[in-house]
């Protein structure tokens, strides 16, 4: 399984299929609001040139998970998500 995260640059604007394991539902502000957002850990997603590992990931728009009443802490799901491209802040801030 790859493990770098540049492998899904080929994949921006698609939907891929992911599967990992949930840690945490929060609230996180965007532009002045709140949105749902969730905590995934073990990340693996599905691509045309194999799975890639994730390690973590933040689901956005993650509100639908309010809807699975049984869904707890450590469970593993399955889900699809838009990639989008995440520009890492460097320790200045920047």
């Amino acid at each position: 399984m790859e493990s770098n995260r540049e492998e899904l640059s080929l994949f921006v604007d698609k939907r891929v299929k992911c599967q990992g394991i949930l840690v945490k539902l929060t609230n996180s502000r965007v532009a002045g609001t709140f949105r749902r957002t969730a905590l995934m850990q073990e990340v693996s997603v599905e691509t045309e040139c194999g799975p890639v590992d994730m390690g973590h990931t933040w689901l956005q728009f993650a509100g639908a998970l309010n809807d699975v009443p049984t869904l707890t802490t450590g469970d593993k799901i399955t889900f699809t998500a838009r990639v989008s491209p995440y520009p890492r802040r460097m320790e200045d801030g920047t």
